[in-house]
């Protein structure tokens, strides 16, 4: 929350092999300090059923935040909550099976949401990335503008892979992106579709200059460099062919773009090792903030850490 200068991390945490739940942590002064939430999702709300997957949205501004998660062994359930007062206060659960999915289908919600902030259209509408079907392998949008109703747009990409995520231009476009088609994730290029109308309608999906460098995913955002021009942010590992030699998911690098999406460029090295599950977000001109999985020697322990990164486009 831009204004309020707060920052709000939701993530999974899992408690042996049987349970998982959805936690959050609030930090009031810009990552110094995270403050403890209870369970967003816990064992026992949802019965002890497994809580695998979620996604989440709010803005910069005033806007609530909503959580869309899934439970049960394959998610067969999806419920959505509520985030009043910049996500201190949470409604009860609203069951929204029957609007989310087919009852047969089995889904994965893909974490970072979005909510609609530029453009004439649907002004503060939430967007969410779902992969479902039988094989949860086709990519979706659930949309609402109230959170009373919820529908289901697509498939928007068939064959979606693990990875999605949404990410809006400064002309209110949406693009929605998924992982490389089958046989080449982990080394070829993601795919997109476009939206201009809010995530009604989309286009036929197209490969975009995103390298699918892991399944463990690539953060994308939005924001603005020191003289107010338009930036895109890509935090993600490796870049294709692993030229390094180094094994998979390791050093954790920030990309940047000018032209919305057509070309990158390094901007920061910011985690050296293993790492995964990045997620980004732009503070300001210039600066952005990043979370990440850090595994730990042996991969017998995993820590959530933050980062800022500042004066990015700095003799860019």
């Amino acid at each position: 929350y831009k204004r309020q200068g707060q920052l709000i991390c939701i993530f999974v945490a899992y408690k042996g092999t049987e349970e998982a739940e959805i936690w959050m942590r609030r930090s009031r002064n810009g990552g110094g300090k995270w403050e403890e939430h209870d369970p967003l999702a816990s064992a026992k709300e949802t019965g002890h059923a497994k809580t695998w997957s979620f996604a989440a949205a709010t803005d910069i501004d005033q806007h609530p935040m909503w959580l869309v998660y899934a439970d049960g062994d394959a998610n067969q359930r999806v419920f959505a909550r509520k985030g009043r007062g910049h996500g201190q206060n949470w409604s009860r659960p609203a069951d929204i099976t029957r609007q989310a999915k087919e009852l047969d289908w089995n889904v994965t919600m893909c974490g970072k949401g979005h909510t609609i902030t530029h453009g004439k259209k649907a002004r503060g509408r939430i967007v969410l990335p779902m992969l479902a079907g039988i094989d949860q392998d086709d990519l979706f949008v659930l949309i609402t503008d109230d959170g009373d109703e919820w529908r289901r747009v697509g498939p928007v990409i068939e064959n979606g892979g693990r990875l999605a995520e949404i990410i809006e231009d400064e002309e209110g476009c949406l693009r929605v992106v998924t992982g490389a088609a089958k046989g080449q994730r982990q080394s070829g290029l993601r795919r997109w579709a476009t939206s201009h109308d809010g995530g009604e309608t989309w286009s036929a999906p197209v490969e975009c200059q995103l390298p699918d460098t892991s399944k463990w995913g690539g953060a994308l955002a939005a924001g603005v460099d020191a003289d107010d021009k338009p930036v895109w942010y890509y935090a993600m590992t490796e870049a294709p062919g692993n030229p390094s030699g180094l094994p998979p998911q390791t050093n954790l690098t920030l990309f940047g773009s000018r032209d919305r999406g057509a070309s990158w460029e390094p901007l920061r090295r910011f985690h050296y090792g293993r790492g995964f599950y990045p997620s980004a977000v732009s503070l300001s001109p210039g600066r952005c903030a990043i979370t990440y999985v850090r595994q730990t020697e042996g991969g017998l322990s995993e820590q959530v850490r933050f980062v800022e990164l500042d004066r990015l486009w700095e003799n860019k």
